[in-house]
């Protein structure tokens, strides 16, 4: 398996392209990848009277209280996207993190939305002022979980003055940290692109997957540039740059299968794990544990503060 928030700074900017107001791109958002066509005009258009159904039709789901829909969202989506022209970006981040969590618990096929409105508390007609359909904002959650590894760790990838095996460590330990704070996207992302749960062919679901294949390639780019500069520094023994890579990628992408975020609620427990999770990685490929500064295994072999001469 391959895979590829926080407000996007200068470098993001320069990586992932410029502000665009173009047809198919959200105003104000980052075009990622170039123009890929206009909206087709037979897309399906919002009913004026739509409203979400009452929460006791909808078994396993409860109407959260009207409190909890002043929360400020998590992310912002800066990402292209199938969602409507809108200025309002936290809008649509809360969206985008309701319906996440609907797609995660119910699936694709079980998840309505009005699943989607009752989770975010409003109504179903609020989403269709974002969303065109169920589809859309499906496939957006997938793009923004690629978007999100990115965003997180090119700053680490590119840090100034540090051995590239521990850059490639911190890149390793924050998408594990990604993966785990941002668990339903990324859940949503591998149904949407390994098990491949809808079928294939509408230019609506072409466009997304062809964001997806943008940002994977970069993140593979970006692995493989670093695996190459660690291997030339003479501390890591990789007789193939390319199956590297693909190891690496791999060995974190599984962290999606087996965490239980009801089980690591805290951030101290999902660093401890996404610092063990680099440490193996990077020890999978061939790098001395001496190169690294910081890891799980250079913080326990050091003696205690109080005993440090």
């Amino acid at each position: 398996m391959q895979f590829a928030t926080s407000v996007m700074g200068e470098h993001s900017a320069e990586r992932f392209g410029t502000r665009s107001a173009s047809p198919g791109c959200n105003i104000g958002c980052m075009q990622a990848t170039p123009h890929l066509g206009n909206p087709p005009s037979t897309w399906f258009k919002a009913p004026r009277c739509a409203s979400s159904m009452p929460s006791q039709w909808m078994p396993g789901v409860t109407m959260r209280s009207p409190a909890s829909r002043k929360k400020k969202p998590a992310l912002t989506p800066l990402w292209e996207s199938e969602a409507r022209s809108s200025p309002k970006m936290e809008g649509r981040a809360l969206v985008l993190e309701a319906a996440a969590t609907a797609f995660y618990e119910r699936g694709y096929a079980g998840t309505t939305l009005d699943h989607v409105a009752t989770i975010l508390g409003t109504t179903k007609g609020q989403i269709y002022h974002y969303y065109r359909s169920k589809l859309d904002l499906y496939f957006d959650v997938a793009v923004g979980a690629f978007f999100m590894i990115n965003e997180r760790i090119y700053p680490l990838a590119e840090a100034k003055g540090v051995p590239a095996a521990q850059r490639l460590h911190d890149v390793f330990r924050a998408f594990a940290t990604e993966l785990m704070e941002h668990y339903p996207f990324h859940r949503v992302a591998l149904e949407a692109t390994q098990f491949k749960l809808i079928g294939r062919g509408s230019a609506a679901q072409e466009r997304p997957l062809a964001r997806i294949n943008a940002l994977r390639k970069q993140l593979e780019i970006l692995i493989n540039a670093l695996i190459e500069e660690a291997a030339a520094d003479g501390v890591c023994q990789i007789p193939s740059i390319q199956l590297a890579m693909r190891g690496g990628l791999g060995s974190l992408a599984w962290l999606i299968v087996w965490f239980d975020p009801k089980q690591s609620n805290s951030a101290e427990e999902r660093d401890a794990i996404a610092m063990r999770i680099a440490d193996f990685v990077v020890a999978g490929l061939g790098c001395r544990s001496s190169a690294l500064t910081n890891s799980f295994a250079a913080e326990t072999a050091a003696p205690p503060a109080a005993h440090r001469g």
